[in-house]
Parts: structure tokens; sequence; C-alpha cells
């Protein structure tokens, strides 16, 4: 039960990665002080339909984004501490794709100490074969 508790946890936090690409394309800077924490969903289906609707979230910002844009500067504070600050390329790279894949490992992890099956990411993995 313990491992299922910070699965749950887990998935929650990886949840909205997809939805900030908006609140670093749109913005100068992300100040998690004021920022309205997520809600907390328990359900398989709210899960899937929610992480769903930030992959259009975040594919929508992108595709409204030009190369000029991804160059400007962005930070990220939490109020008077700044926990990075370069431009939105990298913000993006770092913050969504990066910390996407990190998690999503930690992911693998939890679900193969569960003895469930871990699904393939690009090709296969030792439990699922794509191609």
């Amino acid at each position: 039960m313990k491992n299922q508790k910070k699965m749950g946890e887990l998935v929650n936090h990886i949840l909205p990665i997809s939805s900030w690409v908006p609140a670093i394309t749109q913005s100068s800077e992300l100040d998690w002080s004021t920022a309205t924490p997520p809600t907390v969903l328990n359900s398989k289906a709210d899960i899937l339909k929610q992480f769903e609707a930030n992959i259009s979230i975040g594919e929508k910002a992108l595709e409204a984004t030009n190369n000029d844009q991804l160059m400007e500067s962005w930070t990220m504070r939490k109020a008077d501490t700044v926990m990075f600050s370069g431009t939105k390329e990298t913000a993006i790279r770092k913050f969504v794709l990066s910390h996407t894949v990190h998690h999503r490992a930690q992911l693998g992890l939890y679900l193969r100490l569960n003895n469930l099956k871990v699904p393939a990411t690009y090709v296969a993995s030792a439990d699922e074969v794509l191609f």
C-alpha cells in the first residue's frame, strides 16, 4: 500500500507538467508562491482525461510560439528566491521535457516494485515490445 500511495503522488506530480508550457511561453516569470496547486486526482479515468487535456494545452502553447520568443528570458521563483533564470527554451527543456523523463523513470520503478508491467516508452521495455 505504501508504494501505491507514493505512485499516486508521483502521478499527480507528473500530471500538470505539460500544462506548464503556457506559463513559460506566455510570461516572463513564474512565482510558485502565488501559484494555485493543481487538484489531486485519484481515479484512472480522471487522471487520463486530465493528462490528455494538459498535453493539448502544452502543444497549443508551443504551436503559438516562435523561435525568437523561445530565446526570451524567463525566471522561476518562489517569492524572493530565484530558482531558475534563463531562456524560455531552456526552461521548457529542463522543467517540461527533462522533468517528465526523470519522473517517468521513477514511475517505471514504482511499477516494477509493485510487480506491474512497465510499458514501452520508445520501442520496448522488459515487458512490452511496440515493434
